[in-house]
C-alpha cells in the first residue's frame, strides 16, 4: 500500500464516520428534552457502533501501513486479536458514558 491508498482509504473512512455524526446530530435533535424510546437509543448504539468501526478502521491502516504492532503489556497474557478489542472496549464505554448520556441510560 502506497501513502496515497492510504489517504485515499482514511478519506473514504472519514466520509462515511462524518455521515455517522449528522445522522447521530439528527437524532439527538430528535430526542432533544425527552426520554428517548428504545428504537431511538438502538439506533444511536448502532452509529456509535459504526463511528467506533470507523475510528478502529483508520487505525488499523495506519499500524498496518507503519508496521506498527498493537502492544498493550497490560494484557500480554491474552491473544493478539483480542489485545485491540480490550482496548477498544474501554474507549467505547469512555465515549459511551461521555457522548451519549442523553439517552438516560448507561
Amino acid at each position: 500500500m502506497t501513502s496515497e491508498e492510504l489517504k485515499e482509504d482514511i478519506a473514504v473512512e472519514i466520509e462515511n464516520i462524518e455521515t455517522v455524526l449528522q445522522e447521530l446530530s439528527a437524532l439527538y435533535g430528535d430526542v432533544k428534552g425527552r426520554d428517548a424510546v428504545i428504537r431511538e437509543k438502538t439506533a444511536a448504539s448502532a452509529f456509535l457502533a459504526q463511528f467506533y468501526s470507523g475510528i478502529e478502521n483508520i487505525l488499523k491502516r495506519i499500524s498496518r501501513f507503519y508496521n506498527v504492532v498493537l502492544h498493550y503489556p497490560f494484557c500480554s497474557m491474552t491473544p493478539c486479536h483480542l489485545r485491540w478489542h480490550l482496548t477498544g472496549n474501554f474507549v467505547m464505554s469512555f465515549i459511551t458514558a461521555t457522548a451519549f448520556n442523553w439517552t438516560g441510560t448507561a
